[in-house]
């Protein structure tokens, strides 16, 4: 299937369900050279999928929603990478980065979403 939107194109290969929603596995490309290849549930990205961008940089793991969510590895385009947990497109707990041949480089922890919600909450209360 292809589409225009915007002047541009994408295209999509793949199983649609019975409203022409994206299910299944699925290839999608863009004009601009991003791509996506995985699973679809109701016409959004919600699965296990790798998503690549021109410049190298690729997001492989979980989805939700059209979201990263769950466990998933981000590379840079310079070939270094971290791996770590995902909500809602923000990482959150433990992130590991690693060197492009791998190398162990440091770790950082991100607040959880929920967390940062009763942070502002207190805020406004005092």
């Amino acid at each position: 299937m292809i589409l225009i939107y915007d002047e541009k194109w994408e295209k999509y290969e793949g199983k649609l369900d019975a409203t022409y929603l994206e299910i299944g596995i699925g290839n999608w490309q863009h004009e601009d050279g991003n791509t996506y290849l995985g699973q679809y549930e109701r016409g959004n990205w919600h699965g296990r999928g790798k998503y690549s961008w021109p410049n190298g940089e690729i997001y492989e793991g979980y989805l939700k929603d059209n979201n990263w969510h769950g466990n998933g590895k981000w590379t840079n385009e310079d070939g270094t990478y971290s791996v770590g947990e995902w909500e809602e497109d923000k990482k959150i707990g433990v992130h590991k980065f690693y060197s492009k041949v791998g190398i162990f480089l440091r770790e950082e922890e991100y607040e959880n979403s929920d967390d940062e919600s009763d942070e502002e909450e207190d805020s406004e209360q005092e």
